[in-house]
């Protein structure tokens, strides 16, 4: 593996990037803040899960600062694993509202290798592709080697322009054959590949759109944690930390906004869930509007008090029949070495739940997971179906 990189390495293909390029990638990341990737972002990994365990399907995400962003592209990663066949046929799989006869699905949450690693290729190109407007991308790759010692960020910049190396498409087909061709680069054990997935996506979106999408706001926190722009920029193609539906041009006091909110304008392909107890106040608090809590396929990111991970269902009329919702099992998945069995819960938004379950936020703060469902599905009864509550 290693002489295969060094080889790609000294013939990347593309054209290194101008210095220009390099600045203005680097003030939608951090602002005016110094330019400086830190050792976690650097050692940030595509790594799968074991063939053999529970989550087959899954990448690792571990406790660091990339997390949000790989799991933003594992829900395109299981959109891609479950409803690929259905989506292309108009198939239901379903024939219980229970999952319990949806063998074709359950079957791909055991893909074998190469499957899933056609998964994640087509997550891929479905991101930056839409990042592109469905018109074009870019894919950038990175030369590894090691700089000398650089004393001034103009020093580092001019160093990190020399090392990337654009290649531009506007055939979705041709970029999907480049990936593939290219795919053991993004998925180097010892890192790399999460900040090329990020380079390449900032540059597909352009630098221009970009910087429309964030409004002045930036990729990066203070602290280098994902913002909400950017989770949005791979779950939907835009940079925006809007997730109502629609525009808005007053605030929750009536008063006008000095430019428009703008917030989704159609339904993503997978869908966004938040809960966040730090927001207190009620004009503080995420405002998630239906065309992210009712996505096209029922596979969703979720942010739990600041931590990444996912949800899905199997059956796909779920986002598209309501009689489906009646009862029905979602999946939980947050790629961490603290989950080392499948959580699979029931939710029946018919039954009335029990008084234990009803009670006020007050009296009862329920886990996060809970407090998240019931975002969208309000006052669902929730069954862990034995398992302990660990979120």
């Amino acid at each position: 593996m290693a002489d295969v990189l060094d080889s790609n390495a000294s013939k990347l293909p593309g054209r290194p990037l101008d210095y220009q390029t390099a600045l203005e990638l680097k003030q939608v990341l951090f602002g005016t803040r110094m330019f400086s990737f830190d050792e976690e972002w650097k050692r940030s990994c595509f790594q799968w899960q074991s063939i053999k365990g529970a989550f087959s399907y899954g990448l690792y995400c571990p406790r660091d600062k990339a997390r949000g962003v790989i799991m933003a592209i594992q829900v395109h990663i299981v959109r891609h694993l479950l409803f690929d066949k259905a989506q292309h046929e108009g198939v239901h799989y379903l024939r219980d509202e229970t999952d319990s006869l949806d063998v074709s699905s359950a079957f791909r949450l055991k893909p074998e290798d190469e499957e899933r690693k056609q998964a994640f290729l087509l997550a891929l190109v479905d991101i930056l592709w839409a990042a592109g407007d469905n018109k074009k991308a870019t894919v950038v790759l990175q030369d590894r080697k090691k700089p000398g010692l650089l004393h001034s960020e103009e020093k580092k910049l001019q160093f990190f322009a020399q090392s990337l190396h654009a290649s531009e498409f506007t055939d979705k087909e041709d970029m999907r054959v480049f990936l593939r061709n290219h795919l053991e680069l993004l998925m180097y054990h010892e890192g790399g590949g999460v900040l090329m997935f990020l380079f390449s996506i900032i540059l597909s979106r352009t630098l221009p759109k970009l910087r429309e999408d964030l409004q002045d706001e930036y990729l990066f926190t203070d602290r280098n944690q994902c913002c909400v722009a950017l989770i949005m920029l791979v779950l939907t193609g835009r940079a925006t930390s809007n997730l109502f539906n629609g525009k808005k041009v007053y605030d929750k006091a009536g008063e006008a906004l000095p430019k428009p909110l703008i917030g989704m304008s159609h339904r993503a392909d997978c869908g966004f869930l938040v809960v966040d107890r730090s927001k207190i106040k009620e004009e503080e608090k995420i405002e998630v509007g239906s065309m992210l809590k009712t996505p096209r396929v029922p596979v969703w990111l979720t942010f739990l008090n600041g931590r990444y991970s996912m949800l899905f269902c199997t059956n796909i009329r779920l986002t598209s029949d309501w009689r489906a919702e009646h009862r029905f099992l979602l999946h939980y998945y947050n790629g961490q070495p603290d989950q080392t069995d499948e959580a699979v819960l029931t939710i029946d938004t018919k039954t009335t739940a029990p008084q234990s379950m009803s009670e006020s936020f007050e009296e009862r703060q329920p886990p996060l997971l809970e407090e998240c469902i019931h975002t969208r599905w309000p006052d669902a009864c929730i069954d862990w179906n034995g398992a302990l509550p660990f979120i």
